[in-house]
């Protein structure tokens, strides 16, 4: 039985920072047997590629990069590289303990469009001055190994999330204030309670909203009703399984809440439109 491997943040100094900054050229010539199959991260990623051309695939996606590009990629998304020794750039690394010292740093995370791929554009391109960031929050963490380095870690990569998700919003029609904030914390939620058993009163409960506000926050988000949004999370997890590991149908329909296989394929056909192992067979 074979899942889609999952890879916790290397903990390698104590006390423990949850920040790192490799090259992305240094990490594909050491780790490409694994960065270039499909894996999940416990922590977050934000890929910003110094030069070269090529694609990479992101929850079945392949969206291309150029130099200059940055592609930011949410804990549990499922991605991979598509080999190439000649790209050269910066893997950002971080987990949400590392960013959140603090209440309102939630927002980063929790109100920021940034890591929502279901959101336009999801490769960003940045300007001269993010650039500039970039080599400061690098130089930081490779040089300035001194008086509070964590913090300053900590700002430069605050600001640098702050320039991409404005970047992102100029793209994107979204509403601001607590529709945003709500409909963050219900993907947030989802994402915590991935099962086909979850219903949306469950979660209303968990976020202590009635169904007619949550549902009116998400409207204005992507035009879609809560019973929307938990079907095509579950139809998404199942095309993860499906696609990346070994686990029979039997199995998946279990780990999801299924009580058999035989739901399991009827709901996805109806959603997804293929019976699961056509799907399987087609993204094999």
């Amino acid at each position: 039985m074979k899942q889609i491997p999952k890879y916790d943040f290397n903990k390698k100094e104590e006390p423990l920072l949850e920040f790192e900054i490799l090259r992305l050229e240094e990490l594909i010539k050491r780790k490409h047997q694994i960065a270039g199959k499909p894996h999940r991260l416990d922590f977050y990623q934000l890929i910003f590629i110094t030069e070269g051309t090529g694609i990479h695939t992101v929850d079945f996606q392949r969206v291309q990069f150029n130099t200059g590009s940055f592609i930011p990629i949410a804990k549990d998304q499922v991605q991979q590289f598509h080999i190439d020794f000649d790209i050269k750039g910066y893997v950002i690394l971080f987990t949400s303990d590392f960013l959140v010292r603090e209440k309102i740093n939630y927002r980063y995370l929790y109100d920021f469009i940034l890591f929502n791929s279901q959101l336009s554009p999801v490769v960003l391109q940045c300007d001269t001055d993010t650039k500039l960031l970039i080599e400061m929050l690098a130089k930081a963490f490779f040089i300035e190994k001194e008086f509070e380095q964590e913090e300053l870690l900590r700002n430069y990569l605050k600001i640098i999330l702050i320039r991409l998700e404005r970047t992102k919003r100029s793209f994107s029609q979204i509403p601001s204030g607590s529709s945003l904030t709500l409909s963050m914390q219900f993907k947030e939620a989802l994402d915590n309670t991935i099962s086909y058993k979850t219903k949306v009163a469950d979660v209303c409960e968990i976020l202590g909203v009635n169904s007619k506000k949550l549902n009116a926050a998400l409207q204005l988000l992507s035009n879609k009703t809560a019973k929307e949004y938990l079907d095509e999370r579950v139809v998404l997890e199942i095309k993860r399984l499906l696609s990346y590991s070994e686990l029979s149908i039997k199995e998946i329909a279990y780990k999801i809440g299924f009580e058999d296989a035989t739901n399991l394929t009827k709901y996805f056909k109806k959603h997804a439109g293929f019976l699961p192992q056509k799907f399987r067979e087609i993204h094999r």
